[in-house]
């Protein structure tokens, strides 16, 4: 079975438990790509995080979808369907989704208990695109489960490192290279969420596609995507130097 969460664009939810016939039957309008269809039911079928991140804009199919770490979702202009709605950090990640539209009643939109700046520089939340709330959310939950993690091991290396300096003759250099190689396998997510993000950035007509809701958009006319990407490009930057 294929659990997921639809979340309707006037913020309504739907929990969802569907074979996997029904499921290609649900989305069965949007004619995704194969090799789409089978990713995404490979990533419903494990509460694991992605293995390989992904921001995929399928224009012809008036969607894009996204997969890192724990999110996993596929966005429509006027609907979300998340899958594994049941794991942990998912739930986090729809409650604050949720609270997003709640908010989108106001003159301000509300990320983590304060005002967001990414997207509403100079726009409300009610000229926000659904599709860019999504992934505004998706991406900060992202970012922040990377900092928080960083915060956790970047300190146990440094106690680690001192207790070697002071006496190298313990088990602490096998306690560092399994804390080196931890570490390497974190900076190796950071980096290949990094990556995904810059080369949609690099790509005028991969940002074009993510205006699911404007979809007569022209190269040039992607300021806010790209500011919103850029955002969090440079987050993840200034996490991989830290």
């Amino acid at each position: 079975m294929i659990r997921m969460l639809e979340i309707k664009k006037n913020g309504e939810c739907e929990q969802k438990s569907l074979t996997q016939n029904e499921f290609l039957s649900s989305i069965s309008d949007s004619k995704l790509p194969f090799r789409d269809l089978r990713m995404i039911i490979k990533s419903s079928q494990t509460l694991s995080k992605a293995r390989h991140p992904a921001l995929l804009p399928r224009p012809s199919s008036q969607c894009y979808i996204f997969e890192m770490e724990h999110i996993k979702l596929l966005c429509f202009s006027d609907k979300c369907l998340v899958l594994n709605p049941d794991d942990k950090a998912t739930q986090s990640f729809i409650a604050t989704l949720q609270e997003q539209f709640r908010c989108a009643e106001n003159d301000y939109v509300k990320m983590n208990g304060v005002s967001s700046m990414r997207l509403l520089y100079q726009r409300t939340a009610q000229d926000l695109d659904f599709e860019h709330i999504v992934l505004e959310n998706a991406l900060e939950h992202v970012v922040r489960k990377f900092r928080r993690h960083l915060q956790i091991i970047k300190p146990s290396l440094e106690m680690l490192l001192q207790q070697i300096e002071s006496n190298p003759e313990t088990n602490g250099l096998k306690r560092l290279l399994a804390v080196k190689k931890s570490f390497a396998e974190f900076e190796q997510k950071v980096e290949h969420v990094a990556k995904v993000i810059r080369n949609i950035i690099a790509d005028d007509e991969d940002m074009i596609n993510l205006y699911l809701t404007q979809s007569g958009k022209h190269v040039g006319e992607q300021e806010e995507i790209e500011l919103l990407l850029g955002s969090y490009s440079a987050d993840l930057d200034e996490i991989e130097t830290e």
